[in-house]
């Protein structure tokens, strides 16, 4: 880690860090006191790297610069608060969302860089396999229904939303978005942004679209049975609802809305599509390494699923070394994992039969839609991650 010079001013070593952030590409940036000063990371491709390290004596003046970009009380110390930055660095102008909490040594900072200029990618670009995207847009080519994308905080579902978006975005449709908050621009697509202070929540917001001649709405997420159940009729007068929701894959996604309260007839006659994933991070391709042998631990996951993966002679398994392209990390860039559940006529059938998660499971694995982690451990014999990798993120 490096240690700012004690003659730096706040001001200098906050851009510095902020600098730093936006030409590593990392998606946030923690400032965490400590009885030595300030500890900072920057979480980039989902992990937290230390980068910098303040002396205790910048350690509230930093707090403090941070606060005052954001507009927060700086005099305010005993309580959380949230803010944000437009903040112009030298490649770039980027949206920052700061959130200030107390903690033992003092107050603890996380910025969230959202670049709302950044470019968005295809389906394809973004990892997902071809018999997905096959899958994805033919949800999508629906003129009503709720489609969803499920997993937990940071596995790219807002990503994915704005990339399907991007497909349907048509000079002869009205397109509406409800976000919180808004992380990419969209010409052509009218967005809105959630805000719970003035009472402006999601299921405020879609309310309030229904009388707006939508042909597609999409909600940052259903959090609560108040927005599924807008959300659901929006889609049965005529609508296409796109969505996310927390979930650990597919098929707990049902059991997540019947146990909100949805009731499965409403899923059978409304939903079209659910698409489960999570972020792995892609081996360097500048340093990786031809693993000789199975570890043990890839043997234990690899050789039980063998007839779900290609044929072992066409795998090419590799390894993390580490190079200064990839920050010694060994790793450079994310992929997306996927699990794609359609509505099909059997799985409308299990519905009615109030079918248990192991119950869909084995019938999506039947019809040849593999679980989350065998999704992963393909892309580990292609050669693109390692079966550490896909176990941290998948199970």
């Amino acid at each position: 880690m490096k240690l700012f010079d004690p003659k730096l001013s706040a001001i200098a070593v906050v851009d510095q860090i902020l600098g730093s952030a936006l030409e590593a590409g990392a998606s946030d940036v923690h400032f965490e006191p400590t009885d030595s000063g300030l500890v900072i990371r920057h979480r980039i491709d989902g992990q937290l790297i230390p980068v910098f390290r303040t002396r205790p004596e910048q350690k509230d003046p930093v707090i403090a610069r941070i606060k005052i970009l954001a507009s927060l009380d700086i005099a305010e110390k005993r309580r959380p608060q949230d803010g944000r930055i437009r903040y112009k660095g030298r490649l770039k102008e980027v949206d920052l969302r700061v959130s200030v909490i107390p903690v033992y040594f003092g107050e603890k900072a996380v910025i969230r860089i959202l670049d709302s200029a950044g470019q968005l990618k295809d389906f394809q670009s973004l990892g997902f396999p071809d018999s997905h995207i096959r899958k994805i847009l033919d949800g999508l080519s629906a003129t009503n229904g709720l489609f969803l994308v499920t997993g937990p905080t940071g596995s790219g579902k807002s990503t994915t939303l704005y990339t399907a978006l991007q497909h349907l975005n048509h000079p002869d449709r009205n397109i509406l978005t409800i976000e919180d908050p808004i992380e990419y621009h969209i010409p052509g697509i009218n967005q809105s942004a959630a805000n719970e202070e003035i009472g402006y929540t999601f299921a405020a917001a879609l309310r309030s679209f229904l009388r707006q001649d939508p042909n597609i709405i999409m909600v940052g997420e259903i959090r609560d049975l108040e927005t599924a159940e807008i959300a659901i009729r929006a889609s049965l007068t005529g609508h296409l609802v796109l969505s996310t929701l927390h979930t650990n894959d597919a098929p707990s996604t049902l059991h997540r809305l019947m146990d909100m309260g949805v009731e499965n007839y409403l899923l059978i006659s409304t939903l079209r599509m659910i698409v489960a994933q999570r972020l792995v991070r892609i081996l360097c391709p500048a340093c990786k390494k031809p693993v000789k042998d199975l570890s043990p631990l890839a043997d234990h996951f690899l050789t039980p699923v063998k007839h779900h993966l290609p044929d072992e002679k066409d795998w090419t398994l590799f390894e993390p070394a580490g190079c200064d392209h990839c920050r010694h990390t060994g790793f450079k860039g994310r992929t997306v994992v996927t699990q794609v559940l359609p509505m099909e006529s059997a799985l409308k059938e299990m519905l009615i039969r109030k079918a248990s998660m192991a119950d869909i499971t084995a019938w999506m694995e039947s019809a040849g839609e593999f679980t989350l982690l065998i999704s992963g451990l393909r892309k580990v014999v292609s050669g693109l991650t390692t079966t550490e990798e896909i176990l941290r993120e998948a199970l």
